[in-house]
């Protein structure tokens, strides 16, 4: 059995600054999924907090997120998302059952 990666990736926007963050990381979906190792990636925008936004990423294994983190749309995210995201918190995830 393959070992799927999970990530979980929390965003909070600079205030003012959701809609663009939003933009930003819509941006990543399609080409994302188009990867050949993405099983899932899906952006939720939080209820009760406007500037949170959490990207649910599956990926068939390491190897296949390792490639996905290289990506140039996603090296480009990194380096100009700083200007409007207050903080960030990447989490990887192995599935226990």
């Amino acid at each position: 059995m393959k070992e799927h990666i999970t990530c979980v990736a929390t965003f909070i926007a600079k205030e003012g600054c959701a809609e663009k963050l939003k933009n930003a990381l819509s941006a990543l979906i399609e080409p994302t999924r188009k990867e050949e190792g993405c099983i899932s990636y899906v952006l939720y925008e939080g209820l009760e907090n406007p500037n949170l936004f959490t990207m649910i990423e599956k990926f068939a294994d390491r190897k296949s997120f390792d490639f996905h983190s290289q990506q140039p749309y996603l090296l480009s995210f990194k380096e100009t998302a700083g200007e409007f995201i207050e903080s960030v918190s990447v989490n990887l995830f192995k599935e226990v059952t």
